[in-house]
């Protein structure tokens, strides 16, 4: 589990230097302007009632807690990597493009086609480079 978590940590650097920067510009402008923020509060007591403050933060809990729930079972998902139109994770293992179960069976199917058969699609996947010329599942490992 905490593999998972480091590995989508270091996927996502770049989602973390934005809210790093966005973090460091709340705290630059709350340092060098405090009475800004003490303006607004004073403005959102004044002229906010207690009900819209409440209803206020009531939202922005559930938003939280919507965003939380949507995130969680990400972090728990594998990256799969698309290749001659075949997924495979980073153990190199094969999955179906359709369904994304794991595959196992390649072989010679429908009268000469190569490739992964999924059973619960019930169909032939043909691993092809770019080009489309069939590889091996040889090749396409070698090449993750």
């Amino acid at each position: 589990m905490f593999k998972r978590i480091k590995e989508h940590l270091l996927e996502n650097v770049a989602g973390w230097l934005v809210t790093g920067l966005a973090t460091a510009s709340v705290f630059i402008i709350t340092w060098g302007f405090p009475s800004a923020w003490d303006n607004f509060a004073n403005w959102a007591t004044t002229t906010l009632s207690p009900k819209t403050l409440f209803a206020l933060l009531c939202l922005s809990l559930l938003v939280s807690v919507a965003l939380l729930a949507f995130l969680i079972p990400k972090l728990g998902e594998e990256r799969r990597t698309l290749l001659g139109g075949i997924y495979w994770d980073k153990n190199k293992n094969p999955y179906c493009p359709s369904c994304k179960t794991p595959v196992a069976k390649y072989g010679e199917f429908n009268f000469g086609d190569h490739g992964y058969y999924c059973s619960v699609c019930k169909e032939v996947f043909v691993l092809a480079d770019a080009s489309g010329k069939p590889i091996t599942p040889a090749e396409a490992q070698s090449r993750l």
